[in-house]
């Protein structure tokens, strides 16, 4: 399997014309919620339960009665047949305030925990990774070739900058409306102090050493504990706010791609990737084996709401979970 870093990047380099806020899946009715080609990249749920994911060509998935039963439609319109790839989906604490981000520079705001979404004016092109709001006003991105951006108004002025050497972004995390990290290419982290505005390296950063696996996701339990795990089955954790990183076992060297999430729990730490992999990890840095592979297709992303779980990946893969993780399985698409 290829790296998700290729395969979302090789899927989102042809993107013309502008992108629409609605749309139905018409030309594919009687398919059902999920279609086998499918690839979803994220997945978050709502404190009032709702759930969304969305992923390529546009696609956006609702569920309301905790991950049973999904709608379908499709965001981002660039042509007649074909839609813009949607990367990431990400709410503010008020289950209000989310924002969708994709290739050709997209970004989509809703303000109604996700019932309609606008298109935001970006003034890039590039792919954007992640879209993570700190609150109903604050906001940041980050993308490819070393896009950073952020707002302070709520999207409506998005303000950019291109970290050195280029490397590419691709997940961000802040515990604050001015603390953040992001992760990407080379082993590169990045912090912010001033909300996004300037970013100082804690590690990596070289393009030179090819040879370091790319962080592809991040999380921070506090401003001090934080962990971020990506290709080659890698794991660091911090303990000082980033001032310095540490290996965590893994058990795995299997690509890592889903955010790191707490479970239902709220001591352990989910991360999923190539093959079907699931790895529990405890907040203190021990790792447990991998927990289960449920499928052989690679997931992309993890949340739970209580004991209920939702991962979901490529090849139409869409897995819930009723037990805190212990098993899950396919949800059927009717």
């Amino acid at each position: 399997m290829l790296a998700f870093a290729i395969v979302i990047a090789g899927a989102a380099i042809l993107s013309i014309g502008h992108a629409a806020t609605t749309g139905e899946d018409r030309d594919e009715a009687g398919w059902g919620f999920v279609r086998p080609w499918d690839s979803l990249y994220s997945v978050t749920v709502l404190p009032s339960g709702k759930w969304l994911s969305v992923g390529a060509e546009g696609v956006l998935l609702t569920s309301s009665d905790s991950g049973k039963n999904w709608s379908r439609q499709r965001l981002a319109k660039r042509g007649d047949l074909s839609w813009y790839d949607l990367f990431s989906i990400r709410f503010a604490g008020d289950g209000k305030t989310g924002y969708i981000g994709g290739e050709h520079g997209i970004i989509l705001k809703t303000d109604d925990g996700g019932e309609t979404w606008a298109e935001q004016k970006t003034g890039t092109q590039e792919l954007i990774f992640r879209v993570v709001p700190v609150d109903a006003q604050h906001a940041a991105a980050a993308g490819s070739n070393g896009l950073l951006m952020w707002t302070e108004d709520g999207g409506q002025n998005w303000h950019s900058q291109t970290f050195k050497n280029g490397i590419t972004f691709f997940d961000v995390a802040f515990t604050d409306p001015r603390n953040g990290w992001a992760v990407g290419e080379f082993a590169t982290i990045a912090h912010t102090a001033d909300g996004g505005k300037t970013w100082q390296l804690q590690a990596g950063g070289d393009r030179s050493k090819f040879r370091l696996p790319a962080y592809m996701t991040v999380i921070f339990k506090d401003a001090q504990h934080g962990w971020a795990a990506g290709q080659g089955g890698v794991i660091v954790g911090t303990a000082d706010g980033g001032a310095s990183w540490k290996p965590v076992t893994s058990s795995t060297d299997l690509a890592l791609y889903a955010s790191l999430v707490p479970g239902p729990s709220g001591d352990t730490l989910w991360v999923a990737g190539d093959e079907g992999v699931l790895i529990r990890m405890s907040t203190t840095g021990a790792v447990t084996p991998v927990v289960s592979r449920p499928t052989f297709s690679s997931l992309t992303e993890v949340a739970f709401a209580g004991e209920v779980g939702v991962t979901v990946g490529t090849d139409g893969t869409l897995l819930r979970s009723e037990d805190g993780g212990k098993t899950w399985h396919a949800v059927e698409s009717k």
